[in-house]
């Protein structure tokens, strides 16, 4: 037995190298690096990042701007009176801002503002979200530790991040990963557009009009709004203003259902539409 566990041994360390330590080396989504980000050419899991930082810096900020991408361009560090990080991640949805918020508040984080950007990601299905290593959410790690880690670990998950790592300068992102613990965003402002207007077509929306994901995405902005209620904390709910491609696209998936049923559950600012700013390429960097 003992000669048996002798051959046995480097066979096992080489699939723990395989599976467990180059995956964590390489770290391409810079979960295993969270207080040491790296800018390595693949997307970051922005939710777990940030939220692992503000549940280790509880008095740090006190108002917080959530959604999509599209709210990543907001100067928060220019809001005055308020000490405001920008919790903009990729496809932000309301299910998941609803359970930051609630983690924020279990950990002692005095939220005295919350900002809400409403976008297209309101027909996204939150149970999508476990299985991307990209947004799986920060509390799914509480949730299920074991299925959290193996999106990460893993020989598959190594060797496929390597075309993107390797090929990757860091000419090709204007970035700054200092502003990201500071702030929550890393794309410097003022970047210009590298999108090739003459031939552009966007990408297509699920159609999904009336899709109970509508219903969901309205029922968790309720509970936030209720949550912050209870908890004293000023909601400012918005719709960040979509390019003309794509707020066409919007409206023929049901937002402007979405909208209407977002005026029964609260006032908002509304920046949508087409006019002179969605209809201008130059203040779009892509659709």
């Amino acid at each position: 037995m003992k000669r048996f566990l002798l051959k046995l041994l480097p066979f096992l360390i080489f699939i723990t190298i395989i599976q467990v330590v180059l995956p964590a080396l390489l770290d391409p989504f810079n979960v295993f690096h969270a207080d040491n980000i790296r800018n390595n050419g693949v997307h970051p899991n922005k939710d777990y990042i940030k939220m692992r930082y503000i549940v280790k810096n509880p008095d740090k900020f006190n108002s917080f701007i959530f959604g999509s991408s599209r709210v990543g361009a907001l100067h928060n560090e220019k809001i005055v009176g308020e000490k405001c990080y920008n919790m903009t991640t990729a496809g932000g949805i309301p299910a998941v801002n609803l359970a930051n918020i609630k983690t924020m508040l279990e950990n002692g984080v005095h939220i005295k503002k919350v900002y809400i950007g409403i976008d297209t990601p309101f027909t996204s299905d939150p149970n999508s979200l476990i299985n991307q290593p990209m947004v799986c959410p920060y509390e799914y790690l509480a949730n299920d530790a074991w299925h959290f880690y193996n999106l990460y670990l893993g020989s598959e998950v190594a060797f496929q991040s390597l075309k993107y790592i390797l090929g990757f300068s860091l000419g090709d992102l204007d970035t700054d990963f200092e502003h990201f613990y500071s702030h929550g965003w890393w794309v410097n402002y003022g970047q210009k557009s590298v999108f090739d207007w003459t031939s552009s077509k966007a990408t297509q929306l699920p159609k999904v009009r009336g899709h109970k994901n509508i219903g969901r995405a309205l029922n968790d902005i309720n509970n936030i709004k209720s949550l912050c209620s209870e908890n004293n904390i000023e909601l400012v709910i918005f719709t960040n203003p979509l390019y003309k491609i794509r707020h066409i696209q919007a409206i023929e998936i049901g937002y402007l259902d979405f909208l209407k049923g977002l005026a029964e559950i609260s006032e908002f600012y509304n920046f949508s539409g087409l006019n002179d700013i969605t209809t201008n390429n130059a203040n779009y960097l892509e659709t």
